[in-house]
């Protein structure tokens, strides 16, 4: 399994649910209770905000946990 592929599922057993996105670079997911986003890149990296080119990193912080 690719890292990508663990990140989803780890944002899928969360409550996310994917979502249509503009971004060819990242796979974006929601969550009912909250405003932002987390965006998905091709190798995992992890990025949450209300848009992509306006998120933060939380790679570092999911790496141990997946």
């Amino acid at each position: 399994m690719f890292k990508r592929e663990k990140v989803i599922e780890f944002l899928k057993q969360r409550g996310c649910k994917e979502v249509e996105s503009k971004s060819g670079k990242y796979k974006k997911f929601s969550r009912l209770e909250r405003e932002d986003f987390y965006f998905v890149g091709r190798n995992g990296a992890l990025r949450v905000g209300k848009n992509a080119s306006q998120s933060i990193s939380l790679t570092r912080f999911i790496n141990e946990k997946i």
